[in-house]
């Protein structure tokens, strides 16, 4: 969205990390769903694939083909041993160069990788290391670290040949970010508008809304009057994002699609998240778009929904993070649409239960 609004300097990667039980959380589904759709080319995710979980070996929880499944989203993916870092170069190589669809990296490693047991016999691949240290979940440390050359002297000592390669890439990364800052520098030079616009949207300034000239009829519930709200933001607000979980025609968050337009793959210059019926993702992605910054999230769903969504809106609320989350309709004769939609306000009276 950014880059539609000031163009390909403003560009930049996501790198994101998940584990074997992130790839089993129901989060990850929708997020993994809404990436490939819009081909989001831009995202990096790296799969640390071990195969051990807490309990059990994952092969106990779950047999899917992961690499199928991200792929019959839209993904590009790519499996590589996750303990050769030239493979891990190579396929970050791959997945930078993609700009098509988002890259799931799955590194097949090796858990306790090294460890040695007090019998001498490798002490590798164990549940019991997961979520526990080593020397409790019964490895020999001093034999493990010895197989593993480690410095017994010095435990964490930095090999020469390490501090380098730092060294190398942060002088890299120095130059890489002085070409950036040269870049837009330009950028700023010959878009002065354009410019303090992009400071506006980064420092969160809202200049320029007159909410008295917002008209609003007469007794309307408070929905259409919200989304009479959000109909002016959308003449006003370039840098808003509404999403509506399949609902923009109840909750009237179609509002903003007066002058905005829904956002779609390769296509980004518009102001509207058809989100689906996944209210969790979306809150999520509210979010992520929120820790990110430049752009204002709103969400919009049935009070009931906010059920499926606490999770995130706690989070919202742990990081303070400036999201709007829109509710309609609070009230008990949602439930005419069946149970997923039911508020019930139960008093025991006489014997008799009323709704």
């Amino acid at each position: 969205m950014m880059v539609s609004r000031f163009g390909d300097w403003t560009a930049h990667n996501i790198f994101t990390f998940i584990s074997d039980g992130g790839i089993q959380e129901e989060i990850s589904q929708g997020a993994g769903r809404i990436a490939g759709h819009l081909g989001l080319g831009n995202l990096i995710m790296f799969f640390d694939s071990n195969d051990i979980q807490l309990s059990t070996e994952t092969q106990e929880a779950i047999t899917e083909d992961t690499a199928a499944k991200y792929e019959a989203w839209g993904w590009q993916t790519t499996t590589i041993d996750g303990n050769n870092p030239d493979e891990i170069r190579l396929a970050l190589d791959m997945a930078v160069a993609e700009n098509e669809k988002p890259f799931l990296i799955i590194g097949k490693t090796v858990m306790g990788k090294g460890l040695i047991a007090k019998d001498g016999s490798s002490f590798e691949r164990k549940v019991a290391t997961h979520g526990q240290p080593v020397s409790k979940a019964g490895a020999d440390v001093e034999a493990s670290m010895l197989n593993l050359n480690a410095d017994m002297d010095d435990y964490f000592a930095v090999f020469d040949e390490t501090r380098q390669l730092y060294d190398m890439a942060a002088d890299k990364k120095r130059k890489e970010v002085a070409n950036r800052k040269l870049t837009e520098q330009r950028w700023r030079s010959t878009n002065p508008e354009k410019a303090a616009l992009l400071d506006d949207y980064i420092h969160g300034n809202l200049s320029g809304l007159d909410f008295e000239a917002i008209e609003q009829p007469a007794d309307a519930p408070t929905r259409n009057t919200s989304g009479v709200v959000l109909s002016y933001f959308s003449f006003q607000l370039n840098n808003m994002l509404v999403a509506s979980a399949d609902l923009s025609a109840s909750d009237k968050t179609e509002g903003f699609l007066k002058n905005s337009y829904p956002i779609a793959k390769k296509d980004f210059s518009g102001g509207f998240l058809h989100a689906g019926v996944s209210e969790m993702t979306m809150g999520a992605v509210a979010n992520g778009i929120a820790l990110h910054g430049g752009i204002i999230p709103v969400t919009g769903t049935f009070f009931v929904f906010s059920d499926y969504m606490k999770p995130v809106m706690r989070l919202s609320a742990l990081m303070e993070l400036p999201v709007k989350f829109l509710f309609t309709h609070d009230a008990f004769r949602v439930g005419e649409d069946g149970p997923t939609h039911q508020l019930l306000n139960r008093k025991h009276r006489s014997g008799c239960w009323k709704k």
